[in-house]
């Protein structure tokens, strides 16, 4: 085999191991070892008289003084082994028609070629993979029912015509069959609805919520019965503004809700909040529960941040510029927007809804890649050729090889359908980088293995 490398040529020692190579005694074959008779089944015709086994040039000296074979035919000997012309079964390790001497030592074959193999290699690496993907936010419409929202938006005391309340004024930016704002987003966002007073002047007990207003489900959709619902109801005549309370239950219910996307809590009031214990607390400026039912809004605004829901303020009238509306919407993680006209509060809520619609969602996800890449494998591959010309392609079988005096182990070379011995993997690198000599002792079987 032609050897391409720049530098010169080394060459293989193979050494036969006598276990495996070198069989004596074959008539017609020249091998050592004295011949004799053999019969017709291929075995000893011994007659010989003995005392010991020593005596006896094949089989053993039998009880009656007298050298016997081993074995007549080849049948008798184990499978592997053949009967000798000596009477003796032993390994089937030559090749016929092979010349004299010990044909089966292999001798010097030059070293092939140093090839370098390109193997693909799988590498697998997992990756986080951030996305931003739409999704269908949920929010509650909680709106005050106090008497005050009977007057006109722009003005305090001021009972409004028909139509033209505060009231009549929310609902038709929200509700409206033409331009209504849930109208339009019904199908972006899941919407509920939640109207809140107290039980009016005459009562002791701070209702909060309609039965019906609380079990109105989330969902997209939901024009129709949100409509209808609201379409119901009008403000209560001298209830008053419990917003703390109110807020605290509204983002309980929604905090408790399976939502695709973000949790946001729309409040919708024309005035200072006051108490169930304390229903006046609203025209008490300064006064330790005006103060306190302030600080209960913020605090339940807090609440619903903590919980995952973001409030929002929408002031209607001339008292919803107040700064305190900015506190609640600051605690709660939300935006704050003043109407004190009827354009401008459809106006402040297409601003928060609008933001709230186009909302994007944050995924990530763990991605396996899988990557496929080359790297360079020394091949060492190294020519068999044994001294009675038989064909190592064809006749070689495994012994041992060694480089360097080491035994190198199995896994890292082998006998190809070429007539080669390859070394591979560290193997190769070693002995290239040795230099060492490299012997093996392999046999030769008497028929073809490949």
């Amino acid at each position: 085999m032609t050897n391409t490398s720049p530098t010169a040529p080394r060459r293989i020692r193979f050494l036969a191991v006598a276990a495996l190579a070198v069989v004596t005694g074959l008539v017609g074959t020249g091998c050592s070892g004295a011949p004799v008779e053999q019969d017709s089944g291929g075995g000893a015709a011994q007659a010989a008289e003995c005392v010991s086994d020593d005596e006896c040039s094949g089989g053993f000296c039998s009880a009656d003084g007298r050298c016997e074979a081993e074995c007549s035919t080849n049948d008798e000997c184990a499978p592997g082994e053949h009967c000798s012309a000596s009477g003796v079964c032993q390994s089937t390790l030559e090749v016929p028609n092979q010349p004299s001497g010990n044909a089966c030592a292999p001798s010097l074959a030059p070293i092939s070629e140093t090839v370098e193999v390109e193997v693909p290699v799988e590498t697998i690496e997992e990756v986080v993979v951030t996305t931003e993907v739409s999704v269908t936010p949920t929010v509650m419409l909680l709106v005050d029912r106090s008497g005050s929202m009977a007057w006109k938006v722009d003005k305090n005391r001021e009972d409004a015509p028909s139509g033209e309340s505060r009231w009549d004024v929310v609902n038709e930016a929200l509700f409206n069959a033409g331009d209504g704002l849930v109208k339009q987003l019904e199908n972006d966002v899941a919407f509920g609805l939640v109207h809140y007073t107290d039980g009016g002047s005459s009562a002791d007990t701070c209702v909060g919520f309609s039965q019906e207003l609380d079990q109105l489900a989330f969902a997209t959709g939901n024009y129709d019965n949100l409509a209808q619902l609201a379409g119901g109801l009008s403000p209560k005549s001298h209830g008053q503004t419990p917003t703390g309370e109110s807020l605290e239950h509204a983002a309980a219910m929604l905090s408790s809700t399976t939502s695709e996307g973000q949790k946001h809590l729309i409040l919708v009031t024309d005035g200072m909040p006051d108490t169930c214990d304390h229903p006046n607390a609203d025209l008490d400026f300064g006064s330790a529960e005006h103060e306190a039912a302030k600080k209960l809004v913020v605090d339940a605004a807090g609440e619903g941040a903590l919980s995952n829901v973001t409030v929002h303020v929408i002031g209607i009238g001339p008292d919803g510029t107040s700064t305190h509306f900015e506190e609640v919407a600051t605690a709660g993680g939300g935006v704050f927007a003043s109407a004190r006209t009827d354009s401008g509060v459809y106006t402040a809520f297409a601003s928060v809804l609008e933001d709230i619609r186009t909302e994007t969602h944050v995924e990530e996800k763990t991605v396996t890649s899988i990557e496929t890449r080359t790297e360079t494998q020394l091949t060492c591959r190294l020519d068999i050729s044994f001294a009675n010309g038989a064909d190592a392609a064809r006749f070689a079988t495994d012994g041992i090889v060694s480089t360097g005096g080491q035994e190198v182990d199995g896994a890292l070379w082998r006998l190809n359908a070429d007539g080669e011995l390859e070394l591979l993997g560290d193997a190769c690198g070693e002995y290239l980088a040795s230099g060492e000599a490299v012997t093996a002792a392999l046999g030769c079987a008497l028929e073809p293995v490949r």
